[in-house]
C-alpha cells in the first residue's frame, strides 16, 4: 500500500505506472485528501495524480 497527501481543494485521478511493462493504469477518479493505494508487488512502479477539475 502506498499512501498520498493530495490538495482537499481539487479531484484527481490517480494511475499506477509500470516503467518495465510500459503500462499505465487508473486506480481512482475524483481522489483528493489522503488516499491509499494498492500497489502491484513489483519494484520500480510509479504513482502518476492528474488534476481533474481544471476548466
Amino acid at each position: 500500500m502506498t499512501d498520498l497527501e493530495l490538495p482537499k481543494d481539487h479531484s484527481y485521478q490517480v494511475d499506477v505506472i509500470d516503467t518495465w511493462e510500459m503500462t499505465r493504469k487508473t486506480v481512482l477518479h475524483g481522489a483528493s485528501g489522503n488516499v491509499r493505494i494498492q500497489m502491484p508487488g513489483k519494484k520500480y512502479m510509479a504513482v502518476l495524480a492528474l488534476r481533474e477539475d481544471i476548466d
